[in-house]
């Protein structure tokens, strides 16, 4: 059942799907809407109901829960480089919502530069197992390589190597022609790897 946080417009209403630090309340957290987007948001105060709010590909989310990015980085490549800031109107009983240049947006709201989000638990690896599973590109710490799946082939998939496609995690989509390249080896093969 979901549970309704915050309406944002444009996204429709988004609803708390993991609770990644919290006190007495979230810290840091991600929302999903109605669409499978994800939203990595950031309480900067909880009385005054400051938020940071970011569109987040999920293969940044899972480089971030992975150690291999940092949170701020995470914040600063949200999608189409808008954060959303907010406050809550306790007179109107209703979030007041601003948007902001990921790119430009002053470092006092978002995590440390540097930070890492080091918290390491089974509750943190099953989710980002449960991440991987919804079928995203992500990094694999043992192989450095990246592994994509790919719902629309029997048999999906395939994995390249950091050397040759390592801008495809600050992108988190593989190219058009990598994929027309190699669309046959997909659709017959159960894993492939990739060697430019």
């Amino acid at each position: 059942m979901r549970k309704e946080w915050i309406e944002l417009e444009g996204f429709g209403s988004l609803a708390v799907e993991q609770v990644l630090v919290s006190f007495d309340v979230p810290i840091l957290f991600v929302c999903e809407n109605q669409n499978g987007k994800r939203f990595l948001t950031l309480c900067i105060d909880d009385e005054e109901g400051r938020y940071v709010i970011a569109e987040v590909l999920t293969s940044n989310l899972i480089g971030m829960l992975n150690n291999d990015i940092t949170m701020e980085y995470v914040f600063r490549q949200a999608v189409n480089h808008i954060l959303y800031v907010t406050e809550y109107d306790f007179d109107k009983e209703k979030f007041n919502i601003e948007s902001e240049d990921s790119l430009s947006v002053s470092k006092e709201i978002l995590p440390k530069e540097g930070m890492y989000f080091e918290l390491n638990n089974e509750k943190i690896r099953q989710y980002c197992r449960d991440l991987r599973g919804d079928k995203v590109l992500y990094k694999k710490e043992e192989s450095q390589y990246y592994e994509i799946a790919l719902q629309n082939y029997k048999q999906p998939s395939f994995v390249i190597t950091q050397d040759d496609e390592y801008d495809m995690l600050k992108r988190g989509k593989l190219t058009n022609d990598i994929l027309t390249k190699n669309v046959n080896k997909i659709q017959r093969l159960s894993r492939i790897q990739l060697v430019a």
